[in-house]
């Protein structure tokens, strides 16, 4: 943790609160490391009172600093109070990592789908589809296997279940790489750039996103 110093403003997501209260950001600050992976920070305050985050919480943190923006996650294990402070004691789950945007926050996950490029065959525009599945997926972009040879810079529809309902949705995308790979069923492994309509598509992404790395959390860290 050594990005991390006495002072540190940091801003906090509860994972519970995703679903809920998406826009949820708490203002903490740093204040020590102890052995084990565990730090201590300052309990929020939220519109003027005191914000109980529950033991067992899985809190997003972030704080930025003059190279960029840095994220990690941690677990609250103890609440505490000295003279009238209160504090969190927290285990820290994951490395820091310099995301620079929410766009950055990657988490693996299998989603099988369609990938539709529309495209000129002899004077005639046709609409290509093929299979494809995820393999990996952030707030700004997919890595996918396909069965076509793509090209940097070509716009596609993706065609995949975002969401627990599993129903399909439609994005749009521009291809940023595409390399012949071997793997069962597929032929190549493409990576996409979403080109989301609006602000609102993009916040559906980043929440998607975010309660995937809860979920990934709670199965590998149980409390």
């Amino acid at each position: 943790m050594s990005q991390l110093e006495l002072g540190t403003k940091l801003l906090l997501k509860p994972a519970s609160s995703i679903q809920y209260n998406p826009e949820l950001e708490l203002a903490s600050v740093f204040e020590a490391t102890l052995p084990d992976n565990q730090i201590i920070i300052e309990a929020p305050i939220h519109k003027g009172v005191l914000y109980m985050i529950p033991l067992g919480e899985i809190l997003f943190v972030y704080f930025t600093d003059e190279k960029g923006r840095y994220d990690f996650q941690c677990r609250v294990i103890d609440r505490f109070q000295e003279s009238d402070v209160h504090f969190i004691k927290a285990k820290v789950l994951t490395e820091i990592s310099h995301s620079q945007r929410r766009d950055d926050f990657r988490v693996e996950k299998i989603l099988h789908g369609k990938i539709i490029l529309q495209k000129r065959v002899e004077g005639i525009l046709q609409k290509l589809e093929s299979d494809c599945q995820s393999f990996d997926i952030s707030g700004g972009g997919i890595a996918l296997y396909t069965n076509e040879a793509y090209e940097a810079d070509q716009n596609v529809t993706l065609a995949i279940p975002i969401g627990y309902e599993g129903a399909l949705i439609h994005l749009k995308a521009e291809i940023k790489w595409c390399f012949p790979c071997e793997r069962p069923n597929y032929t190549h492994s493409t990576g996409a750039r979403f080109l989301f309509a609006d602000q609102n598509e993009s916040d559906k992404m980043a929440r998607y996103v975010f309660q995937l790395q809860y979920d990934t959390l709670q199965r590998k860290h149980l409390f």
